[in-house]
């Protein structure tokens, strides 16, 4: 198993921990926030989960809870993790978007929240992320304008 994988299966074990969007719900429709917004320092405790820190840790008490906060506060870390998670194949439709190319774009797929930002998806872990094709996120997206706009 890669050092990735191994990363994976333990942000799996994690997921359940509350977060920071779990104190203010407000986060829950925020995209993006600083990492030291979203989880200040306590001294002594981890800043993700609040176990008390060992050794020379200073900020979080495992790499799963540095990479949890990181993919909640940063696109282009939960981008990373995604593209390794599902390997380029979009969840909506199954196609490789690795074989697909998309004229003036530096990659065919987008990361798309299953809960949209919009509806309290945001500040999200892996389990809210999936990998979309650009056709089937661009459905994806006309669908949620039409449902918000009925509203």
């Amino acid at each position: 198993m890669g050092k990735i994988a191994k990363l994976i299966t333990e942000l799996e074990k994690i997921k359940d921990m509350p977060s920071a969007a779990d104190k203010d719900p407000s986060l829950r429709y925020v995209r993006c926030i600083s990492v030291n917004k979203a989880y200040p320092r306590i001294p002594g405790k981890c800043r993700r989960c609040g176990k008390e820190l060992t050794g020379r840790r200073t900020a979080w008490c495992s790499n799963a809870c540095t990479v949890d906060a990181l993919i909640r506060c940063n696109h282009t870390k939960a981008t990373y993790y995604i593209r390794v998670r599902d390997k380029g194949i979009c969840s909506i439709c199954g196609t490789d978007t690795k074989s697909t190319k998309t004229p003036g774009r530096r990659r065919s797929w987008e990361v798309d929240h299953k809960v949209p930002v919009a509806e309290g998806g945001g500040h999200c872990s892996l389990d809210n992320l999936r990998t979309a094709c650009i056709p089937c996120h661009k459905i994806v997206t006309k669908e949620l304008a039409f449902r918000r706009r009925k509203k």
